[in-house]
């Protein structure tokens, strides 16, 4: 008994006959595709189509210092462990990572975010932050520390922003870096804009801000915050994270003030 002939398609040999033409068809398609499904965001300084928000070659435009200190992540203008502030005072908090200076272009995306609550600039500068913080401990191997936490608003500067920028980075890196968020820190005391004030004012005046409604066991705490100027707010809040027992206490900011202007 004779088998029957396999079944055929029409479209195979017509394909066969036309390879070069269908070929070309599939690059070209294969190419739209892999183009549309790539190009998903749009450079926030130059425009350009992309895979990231903030373009690998405008990232060549962030500052970074070249020496800072070992401890507050104050840029020096030569190599030294520690700046002449912290051998004076050393500060509660052990361990500053700061990746960029507060220079433009990066201190034009942080204003942006904050003054007008622009969603695409807040979520470029958490991709750059989360990428940053991951690249450093990974090429320094540095332990992850045990909870992550934020600078809190107080009630009535939340009421008026309507978001925390600190927060939304902390969210963020917790996510990123799967470390657990201690959501334990409130500001209890309103206090002026700090912008005008000296280092030792600013110190007096956070006197009493913040409070820990969760006490710690040790465990090694990072505090988030977006920009790092005397470093008063972050030095207040880690010395009460160390009152409730805290153990080492660090601080991620995007990006840290040379603050000979604040002395």
């Amino acid at each position: 008994m004779r088998k029957p002939p396999p079944k055929t398609s029409c479209i195979k040999p017509l394909m066969q006959s036309h390879k070069p033409f269908y070929s070309r068809i599939f690059t070209v398609a294969k190419y739209c595709i892999g183009t549309v499904v790539l190009a998903q965001h749009h450079c926030l300084l130059c425009d350009e189509p992309g895979t990231s928000r903030l373009c690998h070659y405008c990232q060549k435009l962030l500052l970074n210092a070249r020496h800072s200190c070992q401890q507050c992540a104050l840029p020096l203008e030569h190599f030294a462990l520690f700046c002449g502030q912290c051998l004076k005072q050393t500060p509660a908090f052990d361990y500053v990572f700061s990746p960029f200076l507060y220079q433009a272009p990066i201190s034009t995306l942080i204003l942006d975010y904050k003054q007008k609550s622009h969603d695409y600039t807040g979520k470029a500068l958490s991709d750059l932050f989360c990428q940053s913080v991951s690249r450093h401990y990974r090429q320094e191997h540095l332990p992850q520390p045990t909870f992550i936490t934020h600078v809190p608003l107080h009630w009535r500067n939340q009421w008026r922003r309507g978001f925390n920028q600190s927060a939304n980075f902390s969210h963020a890196l917790s996510r990123h870096m799967n470390i657990a968020h201690f959501s334990h820190s409130r500001r209890v005391k309103w206090t002026m804009s700090q912008k005008t004030l000296s280092k030792k004012e600013r110190t007096q005046s956070l006197r009493g801000s913040f409070l820990i409604t969760k006490p710690l066991n040790g465990e090694s705490v990072v505090i988030v915050d977006d920009v790092m100027t005397t470093g008063a707010t972050v030095n207040t809040l880690a010395t009460e994270l160390k009152k409730a027992g805290a153990g080492r206490v660090s601080v991620w900011v995007l990006a840290r003030t040379p603050n000979y202007r604040f002395k």
